[in-house]
């Protein structure tokens, strides 16, 4: 992971956020793992490797310095990545957009105006923000996965 924030991110980061960017690594690829994912060659290894550091540090160049939300995003973006690879001629399509997530939050809202219910005004309230962190997580992902490719 050191030579990768080199390669891409030389100077950018203090060694306490590399830090954290090394153990999200680590995290992430310990899962990637014990994923179902296999890897053929030590070319696949590294080429996969260098993926999933590349999506983290692009996070980290974003704001993103939870190391749970990093390894999370990455693996996130590694299935994707590996879905599109299984299936190339398939498009890649997210099941919901950011402005959905966005949009079912704003519902939540308007009818946690509209309830009488104490109980229900907190659920609503609960699953808007729900849906505004699940908007955050398709806007990362899909801002990583536009600057993750790496050339051939």
């Amino acid at each position: 992971m050191l030579k990768l924030v080199e390669r891409f991110a030389s100077g950018v980061f203090r060694p306490e956020e590399i830090a954290i960017l090394v153990a999200a690594f680590d995290q992430a690829w310990d899962r990637l793992l014990k994923s179902v994912a296999r890897y053929g060659s030590e070319y696949s290894i590294e080429r996969a490797r260098a993926e999933l550091g590349r999506s983290i540090i692009e996070a980290a160049k974003l704001g993103e310095r939870d190391p749970h939300r990093l390894c999370e995003d990455a693996f996130l973006f590694m299935t994707k990545s590996s879905l599109q690879q299984a299936a190339p001629n398939v498009p890649m399509v997210d099941a919901l957009t950011a402005d959905d997530c966005r949009n079912y939050a704003l519902e939540c809202v308007r009818l946690a105006d509209t309830t009488p219910s104490q109980t229900d005004k907190e659920t609503l309230l609960r699953m808007a923000a729900q849906w505004g962190d699940a908007a955050r997580v398709v806007e990362r992902s899909s801002a990583m996965h536009e600057k993750s490719r790496i050339p051939e």
